[in-house]
């Protein structure tokens, strides 16, 4: 089913052929996964966030407006799983496997940065975490996101060019020593 357009296999989906929703699967998992895994949002692993995803998707496939915006409606769903893993994990879950850094010594700077990495991607408005994830954590290209995510690649480049002026502020303290430089 690789030539069938995304959202052929959301209706044949929606009207019961289990075959169609499994294309779905094979074509956005690896995505999904890549997603869930290096944006290191959720406190869950990106097994189970992927695996969320499509459990919902198949609860909800049915109330999906635009069919052939299915990839972008999963990855806005998948980021949803994975900011409530976040929730539950600041509630008192564990996050689980530690970040792992090449020299021990380093270990607690590592682990101190990467977390106020992680919580400052995951204060990014849903918008902005996708294509920061796509971009950063995928190696997509602009023109690829917009495709996947079905908006224009302007649009893309807006959002990503944003995302990145935010960022910036809210880490500009893990650089205390680039404060006053232009």
């Amino acid at each position: 089913m690789d030539g069938i357009a995304d959202a052929d296999l959301v209706r044949r989906s929606i009207a019961g052929d289990g075959e169609a929703f499994e294309a779905l699967v094979a074509r956005y998992w690896k995505r999904l996964y890549v997603l869930a895994a290096h944006s290191r949002l959720a406190g869950m692993s990106p097994e189970d966030v992927v695996q969320e995803t499509f459990v919902r998707a198949w609860r909800n496939l049915a109330q999906l407006r635009e069919p052939g915006r299915v990839g972008s409606w999963l990855y806005t769903t998948a980021l949803r799983v994975s900011q409530e893993g976040r929730q539950r994990e600041r509630a008192g879950v564990p996050e689980g496997v530690p970040a792992r850094t090449p020299d021990p010594a380093s270990a607690p700077l590592a682990a101190e940065t990467d977390g106020r990495v992680r919580d400052a991607v995951a204060s990014l408005d849903e918008r902005y975490r996708a294509v920061v994830a796509l971009r950063y954590f995928d190696g997509m290209k602009c023109e690829d996101i917009a495709r996947h995510l079905a908006e224009p690649v302007g649009t893309v480049w807006t959002r990503l060019h944003r995302a990145n002026a935010i960022l910036r502020e809210k880490l500009m303290t893990l650089a205390p020593e680039r404060e006053g430089r232009t």
